[in-house]
């Protein structure tokens, strides 16, 4: 058997370099996805002080949280982004549906569009305008390059709020996250709007 020629060698050596690049690469994101989202965990604790309308889109929320549904659950079917589709959909089903300003529709499948249907219905409000959100309010994060995204707020401790969405890793996930500072990939809270 004749000895393997140089340049097969070498190409060998970078095939192999590749990959553990690659798998030290994969791994690294992987062990900081894991930190940002460490799992499901258990529902965030709910206040007892809750308003009626609260309560309700808490109650609702937290039904999914324990029985979720596929994404087109939320979104009529429409395989797409469905973070807003979920808070669409819960506040829907809690008895207080929103209107898409484009179609008229309960749902509101994009968070630019639910952004702009809060700051119409006068209940947007911005980071730095002295609002506290509220359990039950709508948080929406600026996207950092990736498109933005919408969650419920479920508890509120000091400056920091718990929340629940869709469209979050595998399913339906939960987040704590520190209000006025960086969320995940630089991203962080634009406003909140009001239950």
């Amino acid at each position: 058997m004749s000895p393997t020629p140089p340049r097969s060698r070498g190409r060998s050596v970078l095939v192999a370099a590749t990959l553990i690049v690659a798998l030290l690469v994969g791994a690294g994101g992987y062990v900081g996805w894991r930190a940002l989202n460490p799992g499901r965990g258990s529902f965030p604790t709910v206040a007892s002080d809750l308003t009626p309308r609260q309560r309700s889109i808490l109650t609702v929320a937290r039904t999914e949280w324990e029985h979720p549904g596929p994404s087109t659950k939320y979104s009529n079917g429409i395989d797409e982004n469905w973070c807003s589709d979920f808070v669409s959909w819960v506040l829907r089903h809690a008895g207080y549906p929103m209107s898409n300003p484009n179609s008229g529709s309960w749902r509101i499948p994009g968070v630019l569009t639910l952004q702009s249907y809060l700051t119409k219905a006068g209940r947007f409000r911005a980071v730095g305008d002295g609002y506290a959100p509220q359990p039950g309010d709508i948080v929406i994060y600026d996207g950092g390059g990736f498109g933005q995204h919408t969650n419920l707020v479920v508890e509120v401790r000091g400056h920091t709020i718990e929340t629940v969405g869709g469209n979050q890793g595998a399913g339906l996930g939960r987040h704590g996250i520190t209000v006025r500072q960086s969320l995940l990939n630089g991203t962080g809270v634009v406003g909140y709007g009001v239950a």
